[in-house]
Protein backbone atom coordinates (compact mmCIF):
# COMPACT_ATOMS: atom_id res chain seq x y z
CA UNK A 1 0.00 0.00 0.00
CA UNK A 2 1.51 3.38 -0.94
CA UNK A 3 2.46 5.87 1.74
CA UNK A 4 -0.04 8.73 1.51
CA UNK A 5 1.90 11.03 3.83
CA UNK A 6 2.36 14.35 2.03
CA UNK A 7 5.89 15.42 1.12
CA UNK A 8 7.59 17.77 3.53
CA UNK A 9 9.13 20.99 2.27
CA UNK A 10 12.01 22.22 4.43
CA UNK A 11 13.08 25.86 4.27
CA UNK A 12 16.15 27.00 6.23
CA UNK A 13 16.21 30.72 6.90
CA UNK A 14 18.89 33.06 8.16
CA UNK A 15 18.02 36.76 8.09
CA UNK A 16 15.76 36.02 5.11
CA UNK A 17 12.61 38.01 5.96
CA UNK A 18 12.70 40.01 2.70
CA UNK A 19 11.98 36.79 0.77
CA UNK A 20 9.05 35.57 2.90
CA UNK A 21 6.16 37.21 0.97
CA UNK A 22 7.24 35.83 -2.42
CA UNK A 23 8.09 32.43 -0.94
CA UNK A 24 4.75 32.19 0.86
CA UNK A 25 2.88 33.13 -2.33
CA UNK A 26 4.76 30.53 -4.38
CA UNK A 27 4.09 27.81 -1.81
CA UNK A 28 0.40 28.68 -1.56
CA UNK A 29 0.06 28.15 -5.33
CA UNK A 30 1.42 24.60 -5.29
CA UNK A 31 -0.85 21.97 -6.87
CA UNK A 32 0.16 19.23 -4.41
CA UNK A 33 -0.52 19.17 -0.67
CA UNK A 34 2.56 19.30 1.55
CA UNK A 35 3.80 19.78 5.09
CA UNK A 36 6.16 22.68 5.73
CA UNK A 37 8.99 23.01 8.22
CA UNK A 38 10.73 26.37 8.47
CA UNK A 39 14.00 26.23 10.41
CA UNK A 40 15.43 29.57 11.41
CA UNK A 41 19.16 29.28 11.99
CA UNK A 42 20.28 32.13 14.21
CA UNK A 43 18.54 35.10 12.59
CA UNK A 44 18.35 38.50 14.21
CA UNK A 45 15.04 38.88 16.10
CA UNK A 46 13.48 41.15 13.47
CA UNK A 47 14.36 38.67 10.69
CA UNK A 48 12.91 35.51 12.28
CA UNK A 49 9.91 33.82 10.68
CA UNK A 50 6.62 34.16 12.54
CA UNK A 51 3.47 32.04 12.47
CA UNK A 52 1.80 34.80 10.42
CA UNK A 53 4.50 34.42 7.75
CA UNK A 54 3.80 30.71 7.27
CA UNK A 55 0.52 29.86 9.05
CA UNK A 56 0.52 26.13 8.24
CA UNK A 57 4.21 25.57 8.98
CA UNK A 58 6.08 24.07 11.86
CA UNK A 59 8.52 26.84 12.72
CA UNK A 60 11.67 25.94 14.62
CA UNK A 61 13.95 28.64 16.03
CA UNK A 62 17.59 27.76 16.58
CA UNK A 63 19.52 30.32 18.63
CA UNK A 64 22.82 30.02 16.76
CA UNK A 65 23.55 29.87 13.04
CA UNK A 66 24.23 26.19 12.46
CA UNK A 67 24.81 26.63 8.75
CA UNK A 68 22.66 25.37 5.91
CA UNK A 69 23.49 21.65 6.07
CA UNK A 70 23.18 21.23 9.84
CA UNK A 71 19.93 23.20 9.94
CA UNK A 72 18.47 21.01 7.18
CA UNK A 73 19.53 17.94 9.15
CA UNK A 74 17.62 19.26 12.17
CA UNK A 75 14.51 19.62 10.05
CA UNK A 76 14.84 16.21 8.41
CA UNK A 77 14.85 14.61 11.88
CA UNK A 78 11.22 15.82 12.19
CA UNK A 79 9.95 14.40 8.89
CA UNK A 80 7.60 11.42 9.00
CA UNK A 81 6.90 10.82 5.31
CA UNK A 82 8.98 9.35 2.51
CA UNK A 83 9.74 12.62 0.69
CA UNK A 84 11.76 15.58 1.94
CA UNK A 85 12.11 18.57 -0.37
CA UNK A 86 14.73 21.20 0.46
CA UNK A 87 13.92 24.72 -0.71
CA UNK A 88 15.95 27.89 -0.25
CA UNK A 89 14.05 30.93 1.05
CA UNK A 90 14.98 32.91 -2.06
CA UNK A 91 13.68 30.26 -4.48
CA UNK A 92 10.15 30.80 -5.75
CA UNK A 93 8.92 27.61 -7.43
CA UNK A 94 6.45 27.35 -10.28
CA UNK A 95 2.91 26.21 -9.45
CA UNK A 96 3.44 22.53 -10.31
CA UNK A 97 7.02 22.36 -9.02
CA UNK A 98 6.33 20.07 -6.06
CA UNK A 99 4.00 17.84 -8.04
CA UNK A 100 6.67 17.43 -10.74
CA UNK A 101 9.42 16.75 -8.18
CA UNK A 102 7.42 13.98 -6.50
CA UNK A 103 6.35 12.52 -9.84
CA UNK A 104 10.01 12.37 -10.92
CA UNK A 105 10.99 10.65 -7.68
CA UNK A 106 8.17 8.12 -8.04
CA UNK A 107 9.15 7.37 -11.66
CA UNK A 108 12.70 6.58 -10.56
CA UNK A 109 12.44 4.78 -7.19
CA UNK A 110 16.09 3.73 -7.47
CA UNK A 111 17.19 7.38 -7.34
CA UNK A 112 18.38 8.74 -4.02
CA UNK A 113 17.38 12.30 -4.91
CA UNK A 114 15.96 14.53 -7.61
CA UNK A 115 16.70 18.21 -8.20
CA UNK A 116 15.02 21.23 -9.71
CA UNK A 117 16.04 23.26 -12.70
CA UNK A 118 17.07 26.67 -11.37
CA UNK A 119 16.59 29.77 -13.48
CA UNK A 120 18.11 33.18 -12.86
CA UNK A 121 15.71 35.49 -11.03
CA UNK A 122 16.58 38.44 -13.26
CA UNK A 123 16.54 36.48 -16.55
CA UNK A 124 14.41 33.32 -16.60
CA UNK A 125 15.93 32.31 -19.95
CA UNK A 126 19.27 31.57 -18.24
CA UNK A 127 20.06 28.64 -15.99
CA UNK A 128 21.30 29.49 -12.52
CA UNK A 129 24.47 27.60 -11.73
CA UNK A 130 25.91 27.33 -15.23
CA UNK A 131 29.63 27.82 -14.83
CA UNK A 132 29.67 26.94 -11.15
CA UNK A 133 32.65 24.88 -10.06
CA UNK A 134 32.46 21.91 -7.72
CA UNK A 135 35.58 20.40 -6.17
CA UNK A 136 35.82 16.65 -5.49
CA UNK A 137 35.58 17.39 -1.74
CA UNK A 138 32.16 19.00 -2.30
CA UNK A 139 33.17 22.66 -2.03
CA UNK A 140 31.57 24.83 -4.69
CA UNK A 141 31.91 28.37 -5.97
CA UNK A 142 30.68 30.57 -8.79
CA UNK A 143 32.78 30.29 -11.93
CA UNK A 144 34.14 33.23 -13.88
Amino acid sequence: MPDLTPPTIVVVTHNSRAHFPALKAALERQTLAYDLIVIDSGSRAEERPLAADFPAATIVQIAENLGFAAANNRAVERVAGPFVVLLNPDAFPETDWLEQMIAAAERRPEAACVASLLLMADDDRRYDGVGDCVHACGASWRGA
